[in-house]
This record gives C-alpha cells, sequence and structure tokens, in this order.
C-alpha cells in the first residue's frame, strides 16, 4: 500500500512537473529576443510597439492608411488605382514588415492565441484615439468572415476571436452580418486577381438579412479584419454593408497594413 502511494505520489510530480515546465518555460521575445513567458512578445515590447504605436498620428494615407515615405496626403498605390471607395475611412496599427511578420505568423499559423488579448486591447487603443469622446455604444463590431470549413478544419477563427476578445473589453456588440462564399484563400491569388471585379464573395448573413429588413438603430459598424494588403476584401465587405443598410458608416480596422 505504501509503495503504491509513493508511486501514485511520484507520477503526480511529473505530470505537474510538465504542466508548469509547459506553462511556465521561458522563450525568447519575437522582437527583443530577451526571455518571456507565456507568449512570444515580452510586455516591454507590447507597450513599446503595438500599444504606444497605436494611437500614434504618423503620416498616413487618408484613404488606405498606408505608411508615407516621401509621399503627400495619399498613397502611390491609391493615386493609380484606388481601391477604397465604400468605406469611409480605413484605419491599421501595425506595418507587416520585419518581426511583425513573425508576430501574426505565430498568430495565425501556430495556434498562438495568448496574442488575441494583446491585440484587442492594441484596437481599443486606436478606436478610442480615433473617435475621441464619441461614445463607443454607437458602433457595431462586424468581423470579416472565414472561408468556410475554415473553423471545421483548424478549429478557431482568428478574427472573429479578435472581434469576441475586443466585445468583451469595449462593451461594444459585435454583429456577425456578413458570410463568405467563395473557399479560395486570398493569400494564394496575385494582385491582380485578388482586384478583379466580379462576383462578390461576400454577401449578408441570414442575421444580416433580417437586421437589413427590422432595420438597425445607429448603424456605425466597426468592419474588423487581420491584414489589409490591396484593400479589395475590405472594399467588398464595405459595399455589401452600403447597400444594405443606406447610409451606414464603415470604418474598417486592421492589424496589419502592407506597406
Amino acid at each position: 500500500m505504501y509503495l503504491k502511494t509513493c508511486v501514485i505520489k511520484q507520477n503526480i510530480r511529473q505530470k505537474l512537473g510538465v504542466l508548469l515546465n509547459w506553462c511556465f518555460s521561458a522563450q525568447k521575445c519575437i522582437s527583443c529576443k530577451k526571455k518571456c513567458f507565456l507568449s512570444v512578445i515580452c510586455m516591454s515590447c507590447v507597450f513599446k510597439y503595438i500599444f504606444r504605436i497605436a494611437p500614434q498620428k504618423s503620416r498616413r494615407c487618408e484613404i488606405c492608411s498606408r505608411f508615407l515615405i516621401s509621399e503627400d496626403r495619399i498613397c502611390t498605390s491609391c493615386r493609380s488605382e484606388r481601391v477604397i471607395v465604400s468605406a469611409d475611412c480605413v484605419h491599421s496599427i501595425m506595418p507587416y514588415r520585419l518581426w511583425y511578420k513573425n508576430l501574426l505568423f505565430s498568430w495565425k499559423s501556430q495556434d498562438e492565441r495568448s496574442l488575441s488579448l494583446i491585440f484587442a486591447k492594441a484596437c481599443l487603443i486606436k478606436i478610442r484615439s480615433v473617435l475621441g469622446k464619441s461614445s463607443l455604444e454607437n458602433w457595431k463590431i462586424v468581423p470579416v468572415p472565414p472561408r468556410p470549413g475554415k473553423i471545421r478544419m483548424k478549429g478557431w477563427d482568428q478574427v472573429d476571436e479578435l472581434c469576441s476578445v475586443l466585445s468583451v473589453i469595449s462593451g461594444i456588440r459585435v454583429y456577425k452580418l456578413l458570410e463568405r462564399t467563395s473557399g479560395q484563400q486570398q493569400k494564394k491569388l496575385e494582385r491582380t486577381k485578388r482586384l478583379e471585379k466580379g462576383r462578390n464573395p461576400y454577401v449578408l448573413s441570414v442575421s444580416g438579412r433580417k437586421l437589413s429588413e427590422t432595420g438597425l438603430a445607429n448603424r456605425n459598424f466597426l468592419l474588423v479584419d487581420d491584414i489589409f494588403t490591396t484593400g479589395a476584401t475590405m472594399e467588398r465587405c464595405s459595399s455589401v454593408l452600403k447597400k444594405y443598410f443606406p447610409g451606414c458608416q464603415v470604418m474598417v480596422l486592421t492589424l496589419f497594413i502592407v506597406d
């Protein structure tokens, strides 16, 4: 009996040790390379490179929010071919370059879900810096929907989780007004293919149709996605909202933007 009890205790200690080692094992910060815990980025870099960059009014394109280098007010891409027409404004938080690319990869491809709360907090900081003292209750969060079968295959959708966490910390309700009919991944398409004007793969969802029929008060929509590449996705989603909710205001918010 005594021997059996000792064996049980030893097994418990081993399993507890594995669990603690998994939860609190140190890894290198994706930015500064110092040791950090529970995430791929240390809190020092979170405050310095994510939370502080969110409200900064750096030189951005007035149309797509890309970082400007030598251009004045409007970036070269929007001068040559304007994609964003339906959305009222576009706001992005971080540039998609250097170690920021690895940050997005860790979240989307390596299931580093601890980043969802960090990203949601950065979104809230950005929203408050844009709206100022305006009430957040007048806005509705609308996530860009995933391609069909993604949640069944991966088990979760990053944008959906981001919006859920943002709703909890901000008090803004989430409305899943859109759904996607095409299963083709946009990231695998060339720029010209993305910008082709054909059938819109985004449509109003069943719940969206019900709301459009009954009317939706304070129709200010915060359209949320992870990355702004060409702007085609955001334009298509915005056009659907504008079509079924006349007079609404659509603010696009993405975590990253491709320069």
